[in-house]
């Protein structure tokens, strides 16, 4: 996904989602995962050339690696930042940066795939890979301490349950809006997440005011830190434990069971 203007969505992922907020990401994977959208994803992905991806004559699973935000924009490099031995298509690679939500498995066979090579940007604006001796973790916001990959900064972690129940997460979050908007309750305060909030970034701040009958009320959301390894499997296991998501997670596996039996 590109553009990520507040450049703090990760910082607080997982309060923001639990608020109903930063659903954008993890909505466009649950598309990419739905199984009518299997075939023209390999059919995307063999016309890339993506080598020994798919065997001849077989449909391998895909399997989810990340979801990640990378800046796109018209970028400007200033002449101070230009150091000696380096040239301006340098300072832009370094900005070249990727973060986001990254599947850590048993063997860690994603991330190091994944880290054994460098994206640069060439000078007519093609993207090109080029290996790398060690795993390249900084232009992916993530760590390695003792050859292990660890979050931080912008990027978290997850395990293939956890990325799994995220997407869950959004649908649910997603179906509760639909059903608020179609029982009129329509009526919502700005959030307010320690110094963010959710108007600061709009082009229209100067016509954007308070309802006088409502005062100058926030939303405040929980003002937690994701990045800790702990706090985060913590909060996980919070969305996990919602007892409202958990009855959403059991209708709908009721209603695809019915709709096997139709079928």
């Amino acid at each position: 996904k590109s553009s990520n203007p507040a450049n703090n969505y990760l910082d607080h992922f997982i309060v923001r989602l639990k608020n109903g907020l930063s659903l954008q990401l993890l909505t466009y994977l649950n598309v990419l995962r739905q199984p009518n959208n299997q075939a023209k994803l390999h059919e995307l992905i063999e016309q890339a050339g993506i080598p020994a991806f798919v065997p001849h004559n077989a449909s391998p699973k895909l399997l989810r690696g990340s979801g990640t935000y990378v800046t796109v924009r018209s970028p400007q490099v200033g002449q101070s930042t230009v150091k000696s031995g380096t040239t301006p298509l340098t300072v832009l690679n370094d900005q070249f940066k990727y973060s986001g939500l990254f599947t850590a498995d048993e063997d860690d066979g994603f991330l190091n795939a994944l880290t054994a090579t460098t994206l640069n940007i060439t000078d007519d604006g093609q993207i090109v890979t080029q290996a790398t001796a060690t795993p390249n973790v900084e232009q992916y916001g993530l760590g390695v301490t003792k050859q292990k990959f660890k979050g931080q900064g912008k990027s978290l972690m997850l395990t293939p349950s956890d990325f799994a129940m995220l997407l869950d997460y959004d649908l649910y979050k997603l179906d509760t809006a639909r059903q608020l908007i179609y029982d009129g309750v329509i009526s919502m305060y700005p959030y307010r997440l320690r110094t963010n909030n959710a108007v600061q970034q709009s082009d229209y701040q100067q016509v954007m005011l308070f309802d006088p009958g409502l005062g100058n009320t926030y939303h405040d959301l929980e003002q937690e830190v994701t990045a800790q390894p702990n706090k985060l499997a913590a909060q996980l296991q919070t969305l996990e434990n919602d007892e409202r998501f958990i009855q959403f997670k059991q209708h709908t596996r009721e209603e695809q069971e019915d709709a096997t039996d139709d079928k």
